[in-house]
């Protein structure tokens, strides 16, 4: 049950983590001496990218094996705070939110059980 309520909060992070990346390609939220600008029309298309890796950093964990997930949910979640607080005072600030539900994700998924005997390599 709480690896099913991490993986819900997970996809809440993704679909906000994806708002926030569109919303910076439309909102005109740069303003000078002239007319307001979006990100995109302020520093040119290849901003995009930028807004891209944050979107990357928290879809990549669903693609790693559910024995591995929750290191890969914490990695994530540790280079999207990065990557936040490296960009605050442009574009970072927004994508907190989105890391700290990942940070509630990663907290409250358990790690897959093991066979009885197994042991930690």
């Amino acid at each position: 049950m709480r690896n099913r309520r991490a993986h819900e909060i997970h996809l809440v992070a993704i679909g906000i983590t994806a708002l926030i990346s569109a919303a910076y390609l439309v909102v005109e939220t740069y303003e000078g001496s002239g007319p307001s600008q979006t990100v995109v029309e302020a520093n040119g298309t290849w901003v995009i990218l930028v807004l891209l890796v944050p979107l990357v950093l928290v879809a990549l964990p669903l693609v790693v094996p559910p024995d591995r997930r929750r290191a890969a949910v914490l990695s994530a979640v540790a280079a999207l705070t990065l990557f936040a607080l490296v960009t605050g005072f442009t574009i970072g600030t927004p994508y907190l939110l989105a890391a700290a539900l990942m940070w509630v994700a990663g907290a409250i998924q358990r790690a897959p059980a093991r066979p009885h005997g197994a042991t930690r390599c």
